[in-house]
């Protein structure tokens, strides 16, 4: 998606970097929480000692506001950016950063409705997958994505 977001040059480009940058370090966030749980998990032998685990890691400087509440959400901040630059650059439709933020909003809203919330990421993020025609190795034309070329 990056190589879609990134124009040649100029403050569009910086723009992508960024989103992309950000949606990186959530990531890697939310891999970091994800390594945290499963040694947590291993190593406990009960949920007391699991809640006492994670207490002990927690209590690190940094910990909670980078692996747990700043962090994760810089995902979605990232691709949610990407979305609207590549919609602004008219290479998407304007409903898709709508679907991601609506995603977003349900995830957030309750953690049971994150199959709905992948839902709408996957109907948002489907066109991508396809290749648009054109793209070639020095980056995309500047045709939306899932149109038709007349030949």
């Amino acid at each position: 998606m990056l190589n879609l977001a990134e124009p040649a040059k100029g403050a569009a480009r910086l723009s992508a970097r960024a989103a992309a940058s950000l949606g990186l370090l959530g990531v890697a966030a939310v891999t970091a929480q994800g390594v945290i749980d499963l040694v947590v998990g291993l190593r406990a032998q009960d949920h007391a000692a699991m809640k006492v685990l994670f207490e002990e890691i927690q209590r690190y400087p940094g910990v909670m506001p980078v692996v747990y509440t700043v962090g994760p959400p810089l995902f979605y901040v990232g691709l949610l950016w990407l979305t609207i630059q590549l919609a602004a650059q008219r290479l998407i439709s304007a409903w898709h950063p709508a679907l991601v933020f609506l995603g977003t909003g349900t995830m957030v809203a309750d953690l049971d409705l994150l199959p709905l919330g992948a839902l709408f990421f996957l109907v948002a993020l489907a066109p991508l997958w396809r290749t648009a025609p054109g793209v070639g190795p020095h980056g995309p034309e500047r045709t939306p994505l899932g149109s038709r070329t007349s030949t």
